[in-house]
């Protein structure tokens, strides 16, 4: 996995460089030879985060169904029991131009990345609408939170293409509350070959990386994943997907 190492120069350039275990992140030792230097320009950030379902069981004519693996969808929405309306609040963002998606589509990272159908369900809009009219999206589907239940944190797990909440093919699955998987990816070129890392780093630290291991990527990991402040995310485009 390795480190994204950030810092500014006395001119407040942003510079980006990626380190490997067993490299230190500051100095030349390991493998890699030390830091693998950015491309100016190539850093962007991809924020993935998965929405899961606590206890998923689903009730088909009377009889109990519970999932024997975690559910997760890669869309968030809300849904107001006294309006009867929903509205999608949260998916995957990035600071990622077209070239750069592209470049991620042909590396071996794509699988880690989010589908774009989860971005083009944020494309929608974060505005209410009669949750008849709704549809679950995403490629994992949608986790729908009440935002006032008893008993309290109620929410579903919805599959793409179904109505959320109730509605003519409804097949969601019942959760006791919900819970979020952070999964958050640093990418940029290295003489032109896509890096990715999941920690993101002020350089002026000075202890050993807490990599993993060496290069390449892995795949995603249940813990959630915690890190520094980052560069505000701006919502991709339908255009970059």
């Amino acid at each position: 996995d390795g480190d994204m190492l950030w810092s500014k120069d006395a001119d407040g350039v942003s510079h980006y460089s990626v380190c490997y275990a067993p490299s230190m992140k500051r100095g030349h030792i390991g493998p890699a030879g030390g830091h693998l230097h950015c491309d100016a320009g190539s850093y962007f950030m991809v924020d993935s985060p998965k929405f899961c379902c606590r206890n998923p069981r689903m009730y088909i004519n009377g009889q109990k169904f519970e999932a024997k693996r975690k559910v997760c969808g890669d869309v968030l929405a809300q849904f107001d029991p006294d309006a009867q309306e929903l509205r999608f609040t949260k998916g995957p963002t990035t600071t990622a131009s077209q070239d750069q998606i592209e470049a991620v589509r042909r590396s071996g990272y794509d699988h880690l990345m989010p589908s774009p159908l989860a971005y083009e369900a944020m494309e929608e809009g974060k505005d209410w609408k009669n949750v008849l009219h709704a549809v679950c999206q995403g490629l994992m589907g949608t986790l729908v939170q009440w935002t006032h239940s008893d008993p309290p944190d109620k929410a579903e797990m919805c599959s793409p293409g179904t109505p959320p909440v109730k509605g003519q093919g409804y097949s969601s699955w019942t959760c006791d509350g919900s819970y979020t998987i952070q999964n958050m990816y640093h990418c940029c070129t290295v003489d032109g070959k896509l890096h990715c890392a999941r920690s993101f780093e002020d350089e002026t630290q000075r202890e050993p990386c807490s990599c993993i291991g060496i290069g390449g990527p892995k795949e995603e990991g249940e813990e959630e994943h915690h890190a520094p402040p980052q560069p505000a995310a701006k919502q991709a485009d339908s255009s970059l997907v």
